[in-house]
């Protein structure tokens, strides 16, 4: 997951693309407000996808909230090995390609 920092500073490149002549006639306040806004959608967007293990995988030993089906989730950790193990009971365990989808568990 990127800093919100870098992800400020892509979104800001890529605004100041799209509307480079908007800067001259919208006030410093509106454009604050705006770019609140789409920081705050971004990082719920960003907290709540689900990510599919094939294409991504979690940092190892991280807790993550796994999905398994539709209404079956654990909090769980990728081991050394790649395999999904739950916490509450390391010896359930899942290949990733047992698993529909993960996601971080926000703490702060």
């Amino acid at each position: 997951m990127d800093t919100i920092k870098h992800r400020a500073e892509a979104y800001a490149l890529r605004i100041q693309k799209e509307q480079e002549d908007a800067y001259i006639f919208t006030s410093a306040e509106v454009l604050v407000e705006e770019a609140y806004e789409a920081g705050a959608r971004e990082e719920r967007h960003e907290l709540l996808r689900w990510r599919h293990p094939i294409a991504e995988l979690p940092k190892i030993g991280a807790d993550v909230l796994v999905r398994r089906g539709i209404g079956w989730c654990f909090v769980g950790y990728l081991d050394q090995y790649k395999i999904f193990r739950s916490s509450a009971n390391p010896i359930e365990h899942y290949h990733p390609q047992e698993v529909l989808g993960w996601r971080y568990i926000e703490t702060e």
